[in-house]
């Protein structure tokens, strides 16, 4: 946590001696509420420089307060007099308010109850003292390390989670802040999942989309070749059906028209003989068994019976 040391370097015994006098606390309380305050304060700051976006409002804030210069302020002459140290505050304060928007507030409480302070004018105080000390130390390691808005970006990418850690809940109060300031763009995303080489889903996509063709296409066909074999089995079905029932219609034999007397001295007409011999009506039903009749010298059928 780099950040976090490289400000706690500004906090020397004299100037901690100064911010208790300012606050009204004893030394001990306020070194106790500054170790609380200070990580709450720059986790905030890191989450919402971790996008490219936001290092940028960042970077626009170190140059409009020209925290970017050697001269900016100087901490031993804030506390001279009281019009400097109130003209400090409220450049810290507007500071709070460019950052944090509506959070702002949250993200008092949330400090207030971790650190233990009760009285909320103090907290305000402490907050809006340190954030222009934050900003000028940001501003000396982005003169040092050259950063711009991306670079910048990762640095607080770096920072953010153990410090986020360091203080319970404030991942949960910036969890739901706006997209457009807090988290990095599609686009920026994009970017860097090209340049990490995590390209490779723009060779799997068309991949899986051919695979998908591939497995349509062979859907349909074997639903084509079911619907084939469908109609072929019905086809056979009706083959094997006819076949049979010509087979059963070649079992009567047509004969020419017979004549004959039964006992009743009727003529009969139109009769078939079966495969066994037997005479039988055009519904198959036999009417005269083989062996039953005969047939004379014309032709007509005779009853051996009579």
């Amino acid at each position: 946590m780099n950040l976090l040391n490289s400000v706690k370097e500004v906090f020397t015994d004299a100037l901690m001696d100064k911010v208790s006098d300012m606050l009204g606390m004893p030394n001990n309380t306020t070194k106790s509420a500054i170790d609380t305050f200070l990580p709450g304060l720059l986790a905030g700051i890191s989450h919402k420089g971790k996008s490219v976006k936001g290092a940028e409002s960042i970077l626009d804030l170190i140059k409009k307060h020209n925290f970017d210069r050697e001269d900016s302020f100087d901490l031993d002459n804030v506390f001279e007099k009281k019009d400097k140290f109130s003209g400090f505050l409220e450049m810290g304060s507007s500071l709070l308010s460019s950052l944090f928007g509506n959070k702002q507030s949250g993200l008092l409480d949330l400090l207030l109850r971790k650190s233990g302070l009760s009285n909320k004018s103090i907290g305000t105080k402490l907050l809006s003292f340190l954030a222009p000390i934050a900003f000028r130390k940001i501003a000396e390691i982005v003169s040092k390390k050259r950063l711009d808005a991306r670079g910048l970006s990762s640095f607080f990418s770096n920072e953010s989670k153990d410090l986020l850690a360091m203080v319970p809940g404030l991942g949960n109060l910036f969890s739901d802040s706006d997209s457009s300031t807090n988290y990095r763009s599609i686009e920026e995303r994009h970017e860097e999942t090209e340049k990490s080489g995590g390209g490779w889903w723009k060779w799997l996509l068309p991949l899986l989309i051919l695979l998908g063709l591939f497995w349509l296409i062979s859907k349909s066909g074997c639903n084509e070749k079911e619907t084939a074999n469908t109609d072929s089995m019905t086809k056979e079905e009706v083959t094997i059906k006819n076949t049979h029932e010509t087979e059963k219609r070649d079992d009567v034999k047509p004969v020419e028209k017979i004549k004959t007397n039964t006992q009743h001295g009727n003529m009969l007409t139109n009769f078939n003989v079966n495969s066994n011999g037997d005479i039988v009506d055009n519904h198959g039903k036999v009417v005269a068994p083989i062996g039953t009749y005969g047939l004379d010298q014309n032709g007509n059928l005779l009853d051996k019976n009579q």
